[in-house]
């Protein structure tokens, strides 16, 4: 009982402290004017402060992900919480990005001056305003209760099966390929962006290549999804065991 409480704890405070971190990130990423720089550091200390924090990023979401950490959790026990558990720490390795991150304004590759302009400040708002709401339902539509791992929780309270084991096997396949729901919208608003300093090029460009390389999709997953989006005896054939079977 208090193993299980220890469990909702952990999964309840992921989602409160993810649903903060995402707010603050959305307006991170869409804050439409150039920011002051008042630091005094020279362009390469701040270029390198910059880089530091997006491979740290990157360094924690690709290790956490990795089979090593996964079964290290499970020798420990913790299997019902490994999901939110990553989550968390991502969610403060985003903090510590957004907090420690250094704008770069003396190099640009472009500035559209937006202030003097409503219309073009209009433009901006609403586009980012469409990428995100698009992104936000992808994620939606994208077993979120699974993704945040309240599910592992709840399924392990339940003493029901891991929620991967009642999916397809090809689907639990896909999610492994695919595990960055509304990655599109996202590379949208990292380039669709008013002004492009330097800092700014560097996390667009990474995170940009970083998004592409963890796809790993194939014909056969593109048929899979088409009969899933189509075929509605499909979709509810995706649990891999049928009531029948329970």
């Amino acid at each position: 009982m208090i193993v299980s409480a220890f469990y909702c704890i952990i999964a309840g405070a992921t989602t409160i402290y993810l649903m903060f971190s995402m707010l603050q990130f959305t307006r991170f990423l869409s804050f439409l004017k150039v920011p002051e720089n008042d630091t005094d550091a020279t362009t390469f200390t701040l270029f390198t402060i910059d880089v530091c924090l997006v491979v740290l990023f990157m360094a924690q979401h690709s290790g956490l992900a990795s089979t090593t950490y996964r079964k290290k959790l499970d020798d420990w026990g913790l299997t019902p919480i490994a999901r939110s558990v990553y989550v968390l720490s991502s969610a403060l390795m985003l903090q510590l990005l957004m907090y420690l991150w250094e704008p770069i304004t003396e190099v640009h590759f472009w500035v559209i001056d937006i202030s003097d302009s409503p219309l073009l400040a209009f433009f901006f708002t609403v586009l980012h305003v469409v990428l995100w709401i698009i992104f936000f339902i992808q994620v939606l539509i994208y077993e979120p209760l699974h993704l945040i791992g309240l599910k592992q929780v709840y399924h392990h309270i339940k003493n029901l099966q891991t929620p991967q084991s009642y999916l397809h096997p090809r689907l639990r396949l896909l999610l492994t390929q695919m595990p960055h729901s509304g990655a599109g919208c996202f590379i949208a608003i990292l380039w669709l962006q008013p002004y492009m300093t330097f800092d700014r090029m560097i996390l667009a460009t990474v995170f940009t290549a970083y998004l592409c390389c963890s796809f790993t999709l194939s014909e056969k997953d593109y048929q899979f999804v088409k009969k899933c989006s189509w075929s509605t005896k499909t979709v509810h054939s995706v649990s891999y065991r049928s009531k029948r079977d329970r």
